[in-house]
């Protein structure tokens, strides 16, 4: 019985190596940093927390343009969702998010 070919355990090194390697440097060296992002890649809460500002403002200005513009690009079924779940977390704004 032959033992493990050394160009197997160079590649077994290398792929190892870059594995480790590709971790350090993506979560140590240079983690990614999200900036700019669009309110639906947010967390739930802060999605809520997004269209509840949007809800406030339509309510102050009455510019359904600009409610709409801030709202653009959402998936509709996703918005819905969002806007319901916004709604069981606070009765208050229930009305104001309708």
């Amino acid at each position: 019985m032959k033992g493990i070919s050394p160009l197997l355990i160079a590649g077994g090194t290398f792929l190892a190596g870059l594995l480790i390697g590709w971790t350090v440097l993506g979560w140590m060296v240079w983690p990614v940093h999200w900036i700019n992002t669009d309110p639906w890649d947010l967390r739930l809460k802060h999605q809520e927390r997004y269209v509840e500002l949007v809800a406030e403002e339509y309510e102050q200005s009455h510019d359904v343009v600009e409610a709409r513009a801030s709202l653009a690009g959402w998936d509709r079924e996703a918005l819905a969702a969002v806007i319901s779940e916004a709604q069981q977390a606070d009765p208050k704004a229930k009305e104001r998010l309708e």
